[in-house]
């Protein structure tokens, strides 16, 4: 079967050989005989070698008389089996009657015969009709596209070559940014309700500090008894306003009263408490009266009872939200 495949691939070789060569030997007659009519069309090929996809110039020369219209091949003409890249045409020169019209086209040929041949056809008007030819022809030959080297070089080893600095791959810098960063915003969604309600109670807890000294440095101004009572008063009254934000420092006397009977969170016994503790500062402050020291002590204590209950309170509604 390989025997009969390779008679038939030298066979097939031979006729395409025969066949160009045939053709080659009319273009050669045929460019040798005079031009006998009044248009003569001569073709050459401006390369011998060519190659495939890469334009080479062809060369058309026409002769006709000066008052004969002539017609050339265009763009609109299908140069199969080549394909037209290029035209360059020369203005006609003419001389003793006789004009000559030449242009470079530039052709590609996608073939791969090793002989290509070349002929391009024109036209030429005589009595109103429109007759065809052809020019002479030319052929061209296929360079191939692996050469042989003519000689062969030497082989030459560098080793002392400059060290070559790979350029940075800016992806690796942006993922090792952005990865951090989705990490982070991860645990802040995980964690942003544990770590919220940690500074809501830090805060809370710091406030509640902050009245609790100033309620505990008052057991140094019993003495002065006017001072002490306001002070207390202010104390409580700064602190649970911090829930309420309605000013209880501010109120009057009848104002407070009905705002100290509305705080349902406290229990009945503090809510008097308190309200004595208001009626006995207006009654010291305003109509010089006294209070005996186990008083004091009884608003005193009452007043840190109610600061450490609104704290609790805060603390579990914090908790429970």
């Amino acid at each position: 079967m390989r025997g009969k495949n390779v008679a038939k691939s030298t066979a097939s070789l031979l006729l395409r050989t025969g066949a160009l060569l045939l053709l080659l030997f009319a273009s050669t007659v045929l460019s040798a005989q005079p031009n006998s009519g009044p248009v003569t069309g001569n073709l050459r090929a401006g390369a011998e070698f060519i190659e495939v996809g890469r334009p080479f110039p062809v060369e058309l020369e026409v002769r006709h008389p000066a008052d004969m219209v002539v017609i050339l091949p265009d763009t609109g003409l299908d140069f199969a089996p080549y394909e037209l890249a290029g035209r360059q045409p020369v203005p006609t020169r003419t001389d003793d009657g006789e004009s000559v019209d030449f242009v470079t086209y530039d052709l590609r040929s996608w073939s791969i015969d090793s002989l290509q041949i070349i002929a391009l056809p024109f036209g030429y008007v005589v009595d109103g009709d429109t007759q065809l030819t052809f020019s002479t022809l030319d052929t061209v030959i296929l360079m191939p596209a692996i050469t042989t080297p003519i000689d062969s070089l030497d082989v030459m080893t560098i080793d002392d070559l400059a060290p070559v600095r790979e350029p940075w791959d800016w992806r690796i810098t942006a993922i090792l940014i952005a990865a951090p960063l989705l990490l982070l915003a991860l645990l802040l969604a995980i964690l942003w309700k544990p770590i919220r309600r940690y500074f809501r109670e830090r805060r809370l807890e710091r406030q509640y500090q902050k009245y609790y000294r100033r309620w505990n440095a008052l057991n140094t101004q019993r003495d002065d008894t006017k001072s002490f009572l306001l002070d207390l008063a202010r104390v409580w009254k700064d602190y649970v306003d911090l829930d309420l934000g309605i000013g209880l420092s501010s109120l009057s006397t009848r104002e407070l009263r009905g705002q100290i009977e509305g705080l349902m969170q406290l229990d009945e016994i503090k809510r008097k408490a308190l309200l004595q503790l208001n009626e006995t500062c207006d009654r010291v402050t305003y109509a010089g009266g006294s209070i005996q020291g186990s008083e004091l002590e009884n608003f005193y204590v009452m007043v840190g009872r109610v600061l450490e209950g609104e704290f609790n309170r805060r603390k579990e509604a914090m908790k429970n939200a």
